[in-house]
């Protein structure tokens, strides 16, 4: 799970697009991995987004915040 807004312009990610395991803003076309949120290509330059670990325990979702 990942913070909804883009680390480079701060634009919602409600629409972004998945790729390759990567997820990409859809105003900039910022592109960050959506293992550890560091950036790709040109965003390699911006600091990269903030990832949540996500764990269903005995039907229960758990985000580790």
């Amino acid at each position: 799970m990942v913070e909804n807004r883009c680390p480079h312009r701060d634009a919602p990610l409600d629409f972004a697009s998945l790729s390759n395991g990567n997820i990409r803003c859809p105003l900039h076309k910022m592109e960050f991995a959506l293992d550890d949120g560091h950036g790709i290509g040109l965003a390699v330059y911006t600091v990269g987004f903030t990832v949540f670990t996500v764990k269903i325990v005995d039907e229960v979702v758990r985000v580790d915040l």
